[in-house]
Parts: C-alpha cells; structure tokens; sequence
C-alpha cells in the first residue's frame, strides 16, 4: 500500500544524498536561476515542514494552519517556476524570479516606508519616485513606466496569476499536465487558510470558538502530510529538470519513478 511518508523519505534521502552535486550541476545548467529558486524553494518548505511535525495537540492548531498556508504558496510557486521553465526550456522565470521580482519587493518596500513616514509627518503622497531617488541616487535615471514594467512582470509570481499560467498556458499535450491537479488542491487550501495570516475573524472562530466543528488533531496531522508532499514534489521536480540536460539523473530518478508507478497500479 502507498505510504506518503514512505515516499517523502525516499525522495528526501535521495535529495540529499546528491545535494552537492546538483548544486554543482545548477551552475553550469542553461536553467541555474531556475534551479537555484528551486533548491531554495525545497529548503524553505522543509524548515516549515520541521516546525510543524512537532505540534501534537489542539493549542498548536492556529499556528499548524498559518504555517501550512505558508507552505502552500511556496509550493505554489515553486511549481509555477518548475513549470514554465520545463513548458518554455529557457531560464527567463527564473531570471524573473531573481531580478524583477527582487526589485519590485525593494520598491514595495521602500513605497511602503515612505507611506508610513508621510502618514506619520502629515506628508500627502509622500510615497513616490522622486522620493525614493532622493533616497536612493542609484535611481535617478529610473522612470515611472520603467518601475510600472518591473512590477508588471513581477506580478506573475503572485499566487493569483500562476492559476492563469498553470490551467491555460500549458499545452494539451504536456506530459505531467494531470500532476497539475495537486496545484488546484494546494491553491484552494491556500485561500481557505488566508484569514490565519491575516488575523482575520473566521480563524478565530475555527480555533478557540468552535466554529465550525472539526477534528484538529486529525488537521494538524494533514497539514504535516501536506506538507511533505510539497517538500518531495519541489525535490522530484529538481531531479527530473536536471534530467532534461543530464542523463545520469535518470538512474537517480528510478527508484522515485519505480515508487511513483507502484501508487498509480495502487489507484488504478
């Protein structure tokens, strides 16, 4: 019988085991940036996945959601870079990933700082360009329609627009489009789970008030299996892009595959 626990620990030993050799082999692939978002996607997932595995009872249920919610948009992100780059055989996400979306985090948080100080110094608009070439001469050049670009490509990182990409961009014939259907899952866990990061009511009602009834014990335990097998898809996808360029991956990738295939006579 297939065993989610099994399986995550065969692909994470198998994972670490060449670790240093496909963060070798990530250099010189014609995907590095890809891979690197990747590598550091799995390692992101598995530092939640080690907080969560020590929660036992119901007063860490608030937290055990949070945290899975977290979780769930790395993996949803993770997958969208896995995707695009494998769909689109270039770097260009990746690249993406490490350029454009780093600058846009640096303006929205910079955007927001001088928010915060206009509200706080009674300054209208005090959050705008000039402002921040003023503290940041580095930008003097940069235009506002270059800024516009910047977030506009961005913006495929938010977890609203990976949707579009994942369901309509991929071709017919792609042959891991069925896997696809675990990302529907994690994306509706993840706007389920929204008000236990924002402090919203409906948490609240779910954790201390009851409302409604569930089995938290039994969630908690979900949420780690969850989020396990986020941490082992983001390392079976790293595995299988380096086999796109190197055929050694391919006998690591067997005892994956031979696991994987023995789950599908499972359900069959």
């Amino acid at each position: 019988m297939y065993n989610i626990d099994t399986h995550h620990q065969l692909t994470a030993e198998i994972f670490n085991r060449y670790s240093d050799k496909m963060l070798v082999d990530m250099k010189s692939s014609k995907y590095s940036q890809s891979h690197r978002a990747l590598f550091y996607n799995q390692k992101k997932i598995d530092s939640f996945l080690e907080i969560l595995t020590t929660f036992q009872n119901e007063k860490d249920y608030y937290l055990s959601q949070a945290i899975t919610r977290v979780v769930f948009e790395h993996f949803l992100v993770g997958h969208y870079i896995w995707t695009k780059t494998r769909v689109e055989k270039n770097d260009v996400c990746g690249e993406e990933y490490y350029m454009h979306y780093k600058v846009s985090e640096f303006f929205k948080r910079e955007n927001y700082e001088l928010r915060v100080e206009g509200i706080e110094k009674n300054i209208q608009k005090n959050n705008n360009i000039e402002n921040i070439k003023i503290k940041y001469p580095e930008f003097l050049e940069l235009e506002q329609k270059d800024l516009e670009q910047i977030h506009s490509i961005a913006k495929q990182f938010d977890v609203r627009n990976l949707l579009d990409y994942i369901v309509n961009k991929i071709p017919d014939n792609d042959f891991f489009k069925e896997s696809h259907r675990m990302f529907l899952h994690f994306l509706r866990e993840y706007n389920n789970l929204s008000s236990f990061i924002h402090g919203g009511p409906m948490a609240e009602d779910e954790s201390y008030h009851d409302e409604p009834q569930i089995d938290k014990a039994k969630k908690i335990k979900e949420n780690i299996q969850w989020s396990k097998i986020a941490s082992r898809l983001i390392k079976e996808h790293i595995i299988l892009l380096h086999l796109e360029e190197r055929k050694e991956y391919l006998e690591i990738f067997e005892p994956i595959r031979s696991i994987i295939e023995t789950n599908k006579k499972t359900h069959s």
